[in-house]
């Protein structure tokens, strides 16, 4: 299996060394081994990327060259890792967890999420589920256009509720229900009810 994976036949010659990593140039690596330098590449399932001054565990094949399997010791260079994955994926750890992708999809049975700032940002945003909830003293969405659709909602606030905009429209089917100890409606300019009955009082 392994002769099939790394492309060299079997019975062929195959050492099995450790060596540093002298430099890294995009896939291709130079180690340093018992005094010899060595080009290698980095094997599929090597996790994390290799880096400058790591030591390394590598196969050599006669006649065909070096592959790193794994990082056996960190530098002393206290610089992020990388993993590297097909498809231009990576992820990037420094203390937080950094991950480039050109797609991500998770599926999860039970996802939760807590953080003391998290911020979601893209072009198109889609959240959907039986049940989202958002909880936190503040919580900010800001969007061009944002499109809410739901069977029914219920929204409570402990405190004081402002809506600001530029203009407001409510658009019913049935009914618009106003329910409070005191209403107060106020305007600068022209306060207009239009209905075929109107009831005050």
């Amino acid at each position: 299996m392994l002769s099939e994976t790394i492309g060299f036949e079997t019975g062929e010659k195959t050492v099995l060394r450790t060596g540093t990593v002298l430099s890294v140039s995009g896939k291709g690596l130079t180690l340093e081994a018992g005094g010899e330098i060595l080009a290698a590449r980095k094997a599929p399932g090597c996790l994390p990327d290799p880096r400058e001054d790591d030591t390394v565990l590598f196969v050599e094949v006669e006649g065909w060259g070096a592959v790193v399997m794994t990082v056996l010791l960190s530098g002393p260079e206290e610089s992020p890792r990388t993993m590297s994955f097909p498809g231009g994926v990576h992820l990037t750890s420094d203390g937080e967890i950094g991950m480039e992708s050109p797609r991500f999809r998770g599926v999860f049975s039970d996802c939760s999420v807590s953080a003391r700032t998290m911020t979601l940002a893209g072009d198109l945003l889609a959240l959907a589920g039986r049940k989202i909830s958002e909880v936190g003293q503040i919580l900010e969405r800001v969007g061009e256009w944002i499109f809410e659709r739901s069977g029914s909602s219920v929204r409570e606030v402990e405190g004081v509720d402002r809506h600001v905009a530029g203009a407001t429209q409510i658009v019913s089917e049935s009914v618009v229900s106003v329910d409070s100890e005191s209403t107060i409606l106020s305007s600068r300019d022209l306060v207009k009810i239009d209905g075929d009955q109107v009831h005050l009082g």
